[in-house]
């Protein structure tokens, strides 16, 4: 079960900080 939870909250962790950087750059 780990196998397949951890990667799955890597990539959102990621996708948020990606959103992050765009709005705090004013791109998105």
């Amino acid at each position: 079960m780990l196998l397949t939870i951890v990667p799955i909250s890597a990539s959102k962790m990621c996708l948020n900080a990606s959103l992050r950087f765009l709005k705090l750059n004013g791109l998105w």
